[in-house]
């Protein structure tokens, strides 16, 4: 797989209202004695192999690989949107075999010969184009969700999505789902359970991926409709979005975690991606100790939000300030160039972006304290990606920025991770909160470019300490991590003055399980510590918390999933 992009050179077809960028090819392993059992084949964005039987017709094994795109690039830029998923179902070459019918005779020989992965199969019968991933017509999203779940999101998380009981994030999810842990399928489910499966055929790990399909496509929408609730309402009665929303808080945010990257968007059975593969890339910017081609073709590279590398990228056309651009969340346009030992995207533009999906909490808003020494009536533009920044801007050209006289810049400056108060400091064109490990950094003293309160800060730097320019003094409350937890969460909070604080520990039905603190705290950073105990010193079940932090009469509140 190209690192960033995949090029569809597939010719375009289109069958009644469905336009597959993907063509049927010759099997590629004619002699492999279950392979070559099946005459058609695609290959599905270097991820899922679809092998068909030669009965089965076009149409419908290029629905299998539209759907089978849909899933694995929900957003259909060309590019599959876990990394980690394409690398494990690349690596172990999974199948999606599609036959005539269940009584055909080529399946025993396929699975005694087979050797890869295969988390499902598919019948002739059983597929219906004009009918994507609709219950009772199409199984074709529920066959290959269970393919990429089982050969992918199984063995890469398992952490997540493990199938042995009490093993995973699913597995207690779905003992909550059924009123309790059973093994083997109960004579009859408790009341209080919306999933109820009753299939004596499908064990317990059978159970715990047919959930995770529920969950799925309940979260899409394809569930919908009173016709089809009533027919799936002895196994999930959770038919739509809102009342899967409702219902079912553990796998609801676990589906629609956008960290966790599952595909959200029904497939239609259309998968057409009209990117141009060399002309945009999106992500962080980063340095090297070298080039990663032996030459200053490639001095740079890009990494997406989880950390995972996308592209060598070159500045050979000398963008003016490229420095500044480092580490920072950006949007570049490019072309393609040869380096010595490799490819890099070679920057004609760049801007920064704040269209990160993941961005970080700050203690008010970056322009509140900020100001530009470079120019007088610059524009200010808060941005959360990766740090708290204030990009100044003129006619729409981004402005590089000096300290204020008589002011350290520490932007760059790596403090450590602890969570000690160091005090206020001039980072990313404003006055910010800082903590870390030590005033000492590379044996630099940083300890006289610190200030006492954002107040003295902003004085310094010529801002007004009014309340429209200093920092939007605001009691804030960040989300605890790790978050699911076990058995030991942290929460931090910021307190604009001092003031009194009540913390306490809810469960779902509102009652309160631990009193975390009820004193008197000054103004400023804050942490704590909760160990799943309740005020009997007893640890507490599986399940969702509430934490509500109250100052001076202003309550917020998280929502915290504790599993064990």
């Amino acid at each position: 797989m190209r690192n960033l992009f995949i090029l569809l050179t597939y010719i375009s077809l289109s069958f009644g209202q469905n336009e597959v960028c993907f063509t049927i090819e010759e099997n590629p392993q004619p002699n492999d004695p279950a392979l070559g059992l099946l005459d058609k084949y695609v290959n599905v964005l270097d991820c899922i192999h679809v092998y068909g039987a030669s009965s089965v017709s076009d149409e419908k094994i290029l629905h299998v690989a539209s759907i089978a795109a849909e899933l694995l690039d929900n957003d259909e830029d060309g590019v599959v949107d876990d990394q980690n998923i394409f690398n494990e179902l690349n690596t172990n070459y999974t199948v999606m075999p599609v036959f005539h019918s269940e009584n055909s005779n080529l399946i025993d020989q396929f699975f005694d010969n087979f050797n890869y992965c295969a988390g499902a199969i598919l019948f002739r019968q059983e597929i219906d184009p004009s009918q994507p991933g609709q219950w009772g017509d199409d199984a074709t999203v529920e066959e290959v969700l269970h393919t990429i779940n089982t050969c992918g999101h199984v063995e890469v998380y398992p952490q997540l999505y493990g199938l042995e009981p009490s093993s995973s994030y699913l597995t207690q999810a779905m003992d909550v789902a059924r009123g309790g842990q059973f093994i083997t399928m109960p004579s009859s489910y408790p009341d209080e359970a919306w999933y109820h499966y009753d299939d004596w055929t499908c064990d317990y790990e059978c159970m715990a991926m047919e959930y995770l399909y529920w969950c799925i496509v309940t979260n899409m929408g394809l569930l919908s409709g009173d016709q089809i609730c009533q027919g799936i309402a002895n196994e999930w009665e959770l038919c739509t979005p809102q009342l899967f929303e409702e219902t079912d808080i553990l796998m609801h945010d676990l589906v629609t975690d956008i960290q966790n990257l599952l595909p959200q968007n029904a497939p239609d059975g259309n998968y057409c991606p009209q990117n141009n593969p060399d002309e945009l890339m999106i992500g962080y910017l980063r340095t090297g100790l070298v080039s990663f081609c032996m030459d200053n073709c490639s001095q740079y590279y890009l990494e997406d939000e989880y950390g995972n590398y996308i592209s060598n990228i070159s500045n050979l056309n000398g963008i003016q300030n490229f420095e500044y651009y480092i580490n920072r969340f950006v949007e570049i346009e490019g072309e393609t160039v040869q380096c010595v030992e490799c490819e890099a995207f070679n920057v004609i533009s760049i801007n920064i972006s704040n269209d990160c999906e993941n961005p970080v909490s700050c203690f008010g808003e970056p322009c509140a304290t900020s100001t530009c020494a470079s120019i007088e009536n610059g524009t200010c533009i808060s941005n959360y990606c990766g740090g708290c920044y204030s990009d100044y801007y003129d006619n729409n050209e981004l402005i590089v920025c000096g300290a204020p006289n008589g002011i350290i810049d520490l932007s760059g400056v790596d403090f450590g991770l602890c969570d000690m108060a160091l005090g206020v400091g001039w980072v990313n064109n404003s006055c910010q909160y800082i903590s870390g490990c030590d005033w000492i950094v590379d044996g630099v003293d940083y300890s006289d470019a610190f200030f006492s309160s954002m107040d003295e800060c902003a004085s310094a730097s010529t801002l007004s300490s009014g309340p429209t320019n200093t920092l939007a003094n605001k009691f804030s409350v960040q989300q605890n991590y790790p978050n699911p937890f076990n058995p030991i969460t942290k929460l931090k909070y910021f307190l604009p003055e001092d003031g009194n604080v009540e913390i306490y520990i809810y469960d779902l039905n509102g009652k309160i399980v631990k009193s975390i603190m009820s004193q008197y705290k000054t103004a400023g950073s804050h942490s704590i510590i909760w160990n799943s105990l309740n005020n009997d010193g007893n640890n507490m079940p599986s399940g969702i918390y509430f934490c509500s932090i109250t100052f001076n009469n202003i309550s917020k509140s998280i929502k915290m999933a504790f599993l064990k």
